[in-house]
Order: structure tokens, then sequence, then C-alpha cells
């Protein structure tokens, strides 16, 4: 009693080397429970803690790191049996406020049985002999590290880099993917389902062109002479031409209404970067087609185009030729004189008839979806992609993505599985998306086919490339009006730092006003090759940065629950909070009610 006696508690922990915390004698609930750093003050931690106390006493005691679980024995004629052995689930530091259970526990049968003999073992020593007795044990730190979620993770990791590898969309890799993140989602009590969507593989167009005029008609070779664009419209017409070599000046464009316009991608005299003539002028111009001229010496060579976000084609024939092919509608001695800005209108008499095709190759594709339910009208939407980029054209070899993003899926999955044991008032959304490497894809259709009023989505936390953590630093950008930062949320293991990140999938939702969070661990020039191996990742970073985001995603719903309208920058302010743990909705984790 007393705060001197607290004092002297205080440093005589703290000499033998160990964190302090302080908890009242005759509570429970993790009131009045307060982790005590170097830098805390005294005075408001003995406070907050005798507020719990109905005795006026409380209790300073060493802090041991790990994993928190509870052991179910009977003692029957000093014969001890293990019923069951339970994970407790809590916020963490500094409250440790218990949120749920996992039954049966998910650390590793190795570590079950350890602890099986550690209860086992204290019974006996206390004289146990014909009593129900329930345990609490923790885990030291070191244990920790190779137990639990990390071993889950590096499970995960294993099956969706070295086992299936390539994941790209429609491959047997990305079949078996699916099913197993659905059957996963299934088994943590989420109500699971795919929303298929389908890729534009490749893109390429087909046609012919005839060059016509007095008394001449001149047919080109598709493939050999000119090509057809991926993004051409399909249309046959015949109309007058005009040749121009760069940017045609506003007041002159009004030449290329109702014509073919011929384009030259470099003129002579151009230097490097000069302006061409693009697509969007040629449209805006009311040009009928257009016709781009390759720089000289480059050929002709008939070639699918990868198909991707703007595979969609554009409203006129767009075709191409050689520059050696340019002599055959404008005179030789003109094409000699051209320069940058040069335009030669060709006599009415002079046509091109254009007939193209558009041709696309569509593969399937699906996000998996995991939906937590809540009572209240507020979602979070989790996500992280899990495909892949193609096999290398060249050597067949395997871009298996383990940064890039089995990481993301692996901390995906353990969100999913830890948030599903807990009562939330509103609802998560977990979702893997398919087809971020050809454009986010995934996100894009999941956006333009919302499963909710997209008013209704607190914040979407988007997860890619989380496995590469160095230095303890995790990174962090937001767009839109998000309800905190994620430095509200305290967290000792992890430097939280402000960086922009490569494109990933929350661009859309960003795109929509949508409230977003992008981590990530920084840059990595492995990624999108053979090199990305699971072997390179730091899996005690991503356990802390799951731990981590745990409490971040716990502090999110409790600010979307309008329970709080204040965070505190930093964490928690020292001070008597009311805490329950009888519906998550009242939990307050690293915010402060006005």
């Amino acid at each position: 009693k007393g705060k001197d006696a607290f004092r002297a508690a205080v440093e005589k922990v703290r000499a033998a080397g160990y964190k302090c915390i302080v908890k009242p004698a005759d509570n429970s609930g993790s009131r009045g429970v307060d982790l005590l750093e170097e830098n805390s003050d005294l005075d408001v931690a003995y406070d907050y803690s005798i507020y719990y106390s109905r005795g006026g006493e409380i209790v300073v005691e060493e802090f041991m790191e790990g994993p928190e679980v509870s052991v179910e024995t009977i003692a029957v004629d000093g014969d001890v049996h293990v019923i069951q052995i339970t994970d407790k689930l809590t916020t963490g530091a500094p409250y440790f406020v218990e949120m749920g259970h996992s039954q049966p526990s998910q650390l590793s049968e190795e570590k079950r049985r350890r602890i099986a003999e550690v209860a086992v073992a204290a019974n006996k020593a206390i004289g146990i002999q014909k009593y129900l007795l329930i345990s609490t044990l923790l885990l030291a730190a070191a244990t920790l590290r190779c137990s639990g979620q990390i071993e889950m993770m590096h499970s995960e990791v294993a099956f969706l880099v070295d086992s299936v590898g390539n994941r790209y969309p429609s491959s047997t890799g990305d079949l078996t993917v699916r099913q197993h993140i659905l059957r996963h989602f299934a088994s943590y009590g989420l109500t699971s389902y795919e929303q298929p969507f389908e890729i534009v593989e490749n893109v390429w167009g087909e046609g012919s062109m005839k060059l016509l005029g007095d008394g001449i008609e001149k047919e080109f070779v598709f493939g050999k002479d000119f090509d057809v664009s991926g993004r051409s419209a399909a249309d046959s017409l015949e109309a007058p031409y005009i040749v121009v070599a760069g940017v045609v000046p506003d007041p002159l464009r009004c030449l290329l209404r109702d014509k073919v316009v011929i384009c030259l991608q470099k003129a002579p005299d151009s230097g490097t970067g000069a302006r061409v003539l693009t697509p969007s002028d040629v449209i805006q111009a009311s040009g009928l087609a257009m016709i781009s001229v390759l720089p000289p010496g480059i050929k002709i060579s008939h070639r699918k185009s990868k198909g991707n976000r703007s595979y969609k084609p554009r409203p006129i024939p767009m075709l191409s030729i050689d520059y050696d092919m340019l002599s055959a509608f404008i005179p030789q001695s003109v094409a000699d004189r051209m320069t940058a800005g040069s335009i030669y209108n060709a006599p009415e008499s002079k046509r091109i008839r254009v007939s193209t095709r558009h041709f696309e190759k569509r593969i399937p594709a699906a996000n998996i979806v995991g939906l937590k339910r809540g009572s209240g009208d507020k979602f979070i939407i989790v996500g992280a992609h899990y495909d892949t980029c193609a096999p290398n054209e060249d050597t067949g070899d395997i871009r298996r993505g383990a940064n890039d993003n089995a990481s993301g899926v692996a901390v995906l999955m353990a969100l999913a599985l830890r948030l599903s044991q807990i009562e939330t008032r509103h609802s998560i959304l977990f979702v893997a998306f398919g087809g971020e490497e050809k454009g986010f894809l995934g996100s894009m259709h999941f956006v333009s086919h919302l499963p909710l009023n997209k008013d209704d989505v607190a914040e979407m936390i988007n997860l890619d490339m989380v496995g590469r953590m160095n230095n303890d630093v995790l990174y962090y950008k937001q767009y839109n009006d998000v309800h905190i930062k994620p430095t509200d949320v305290s967290w000792e293991e992890l430097v939280l730092r402000e960086q922009e990140g490569g494109l990933s999938d929350y661009y859309d939702f960003a795109n929509a006003g949508i409230p977003v969070t992008y981590f990530h661990t920084g840059e990595d020039l492995v990624i999108h090759t053979s090199a990305d191996t699971s072997d390179r990742l730091n899996y005690e970073g991503m356990d802390t940065i799951q731990l981590y985001l745990f409490n971040y995603i716990i502090t999110v719903l409790s600010v979307a629950d309008g329970a709080v309208t204040k965070v505190v920058t930093g964490g928690i302010r020292k001070k008597p909070l009311q805490l329950s743990v009888r519906a998550f909705s009242e939990v307050r984790s690293g915010i402060e009610p006005l």
C-alpha cells in the first residue's frame, strides 16, 4: 500500500532487468492493468491501478512477453490429465484486455506438449489430488517468436510459394489457391464466396488496307506492310487522307476532320522527347482513322498486346506502317522535305480504304471474400492480392511471389483467424484479390461491384509486400478521410513511417473516395522475378505486423462505432477507462473517450 511502497517495488523489479506490470490485487477483466515503460509517469500509473482496487491494494510484478494460454486439467488420485489448451486473445500492451479465445490452441504440437508438461508439473508441485483446475500460462518471448501465428504464416507462405508457385490467373495454381483460401475462410466461421470476373489476357487486331486513286489500286499486306493495333476499333471505311509530322497547331486541326490521318511517330528533324500526334488528338479533331508511321529502322511485326486496365478499343481504326512505306502515300520529294510541324494534304482523288477487326482473349479470375458479420452498419475491408506474374516467357521460370504477395495473404489469413474469434459490432470483409499484377483488375471489379453501400465502408486496409521488414519499420500511406493514423495506435516493436508505395489494390478504393490505409515494408527490387522466394521473408517481422494490425483494426472499429470521437496521438492516455469484455463495441483500444 502507498506510493512509496509502490515505487520501491517498481525499482526492485526493474533492477532485476524486467519491465513492470501494475494491477489491482482484487479485480478482474484487465481493469486497472497497466504496463510500465521506462518513461511512464508512476504517479499516474499508481492512481490508475488503485482506482480499480476494491481493497486499496495493488500488485507490482515482472512482465513476461509472449502469448497467453489457459490449460484445463483434472486430477484424479494425484494423476493429472490435460483436457484442453486454449489461446487467449487480448488487445496487447498496455492494458491486455481479453477479447476472446481460440480452442483448440493454434500453437504447434511441440509447444502444446511442452505446455502440458508444465501444467502437469505445476499441479503436482502444489499437491493437487482430486480437483478440476484451470491454469494460466504465459509463454516466454523466445517461445512466441517460433510458434502460433508465425508458424501459421510460415506454413501459408510455404504452401503459396513452394507448393503452388505459379498463381497467375486461370492457372492450375490459381484454382488451387482460390479453393484453399475459400476453405480456410469457411473454417474460421466466415461467410465465404468467390466473386468471379474476367481478365482480358491479350488483344490484337487484323484487317486490310488499300490505297485508291488516279486509276491505281494498291493493296498492302497485313503483318508485312502494315499492322492493326490491339486497341483498334472494328470498322470499315474509305476516306481521303492527310500526312502530319509532329503536333498540328490548333487552328489547323480542322484539316484532320473526316480524314485518315497518317502520323509520323518521329519527324526527321525532331529531337528526343518531341511531342507527336496522339490517338486522342486525332479523335478530338474528328479524324476517321489513324495510321502511325514507325521511326526509320523499325519494321512492322504483328503481335498480340497484353491486356490491362486500358485494353478497351478506341473509337477509330488504328493501324501502323513502317517508314519505308510512307513513299506510297506522298511523293518521295515531299517526304524528304518534311520536318516537325509539316502537313501534306493529299488530293481528294486519293483515298485510303481500311477494314479492321478487334479480337480479345479472356481468362477467368476471381476475388475470394470472407465476411465476418456484425450487427452494425459499418464495414472494414482488409485486402491482399494472391496472384503472381506469369512465368518468364523466355525461360519458363516461375515467379513465385513470396514478398509480392504471399506475405500479404499470410498476414490477411492470420488476421481473419484472430478477428473471427471475437465479437465485433461492425462487419469485416477479408478479400484476397485476383488479377493485381494485370493492373489491379480484381480490386477494380470489386469496387465497381461493391456488395455494400460505399458510404458504409469505414476503411479499406491494403496489405502488399509486408514480408521484408527492416529495422522494425512498417510504412503506410493513407488516402481520403481516414478515422485514425497508424501512429495513433502505439506499438513499441514497430517504427511507423509514412511513405508512398507502389500502386496496388488500394487504387480504385481511393479513387472512389473510400478511406484507405496501405501498409508495406518498402521497396523490393527482386519482386516479379524467380528470386522472390519464401526463404527471404522476415517472418518475425510479419508476426509483429499482424499483431499491430489486429490492434489497429480494433481501434478503427471502435471509432467507426461512434463510441468515441477523438483519438489520442501516440496511444492511450493514462486515466481510468471503463473497460468491458461483454461486447466488443464497448472496448476502447488506443482511444480516449471525451
